[in-house]
């Protein structure tokens, strides 16, 4: 797990360089940025499109509940997460979805365990032997641009 957010900080920090490299010229590439954007969260979605997003975002927050609830103390915290996010879930993924921000990086959409691959440690040391090295992502088939906010980064 932590080599899988190495490698996803190491794309949001390349693409942030990218990004805010005085000699790129992000309208060269506008139109394909476009295409990256989730239309769910942007000012022209349509009261659809953003209860369908709502709902989404409901179903996965409530499955990541279930399992926070079946870890030590997770019930506690799965209650405290439920009553100060789950209403305003919708609201914090459009905030971090805004275009405009100088803190836009490209991201991975959602990322599962087919998005990585690792290479292995083939070192005669037992304790090593057979532990990931190394993550790099593939398959970047949901990409989207987010603005990484303060108040977002939580």
């Amino acid at each position: 797990m932590k080599l899988a957010l190495k490698s996803l900080a190491k794309l949001h920090a390349m693409s942030y360089a990218y990004f805010n490299d005085s000699n790129a010229d992000i309208k060269e590439f506008s139109a394909t940025l476009k295409l990256m954007i989730d239309k769910y969260y942007q000012p022209s979605a349509s009261s659809e499109d953003r209860a369908l997003a709502k709902e989404r975002l409901v179903e996965k927050f409530d499955n990541l509940l279930r399992v926070v609830s079946a870890t030590p103390n997770g019930v506690e915290v799965a209650k405290k997460a439920k009553s100060k996010i789950r209403d305003r879930l919708y609201a914090i993924y459009k905030d971090a979805h805004a275009t405009s921000s100088s803190f836009s990086v490209l991201c991975h959409g959602y990322p599962i365990q087919e998005n990585f691959m690792f290479s292995y440690q083939a070192d005669d040391d037992e304790f090593s032997r057979g532990r990931p090295k190394e993550a790099k992502l593939v398959n970047f088939q949901v990409n989207c641009v987010m603005a990484l906010k303060s108040q977002c980064s939580a």
